[in-house]
Order: C-alpha cells, then structure tokens, then sequence
C-alpha cells in the first residue's frame, strides 16, 4: 500500500542521510519504486584524481 511505501522510504531515509525530511523521502521512494542501479563496470576514477593530485602538489610549493 501506499502507506507501507512511505514508511519504507522513511526508514530508507533514515538510515542513509540521518534525517526524514520531504526531499531525502522523495528520493527514497523514487528509488523504492525504480530499485537499485547495478553498474556492471566498475568506475574508475583515477582520471579525476590525477589534475586534483597535480593541484594539490602546486599549493603544497608555495
């Protein structure tokens, strides 16, 4: 029902962001009623470490 579904999605809430408040239960019953996303690739994310890392080196010369 459309009850279990809110509660379901409160509690989802809860859990993931610590707080129910109306935007955090409206993607947690978006996310209720479409399911879980599963990837098959893993994502590699080096490509934006490498300009963060190089930034991070040039503050570290001054």
């Amino acid at each position: 029902s459309g009850w279990d579904g809110a509660v379901e999605a409160a509690e989802g809430s809860l859990e993931r962001c610590g707080r129910i408040d109306r935007a955090a239960m409206s993607l947690a019953a978006k996310r209720q009623a479409t399911g879980s996303i599963s990837y098959d690739d893993a994502v590699d994310l080096a490509a934006y470490d490498r300009p963060l890392e190089a930034r991070r080196h040039a503050h570290e010369g001054r």
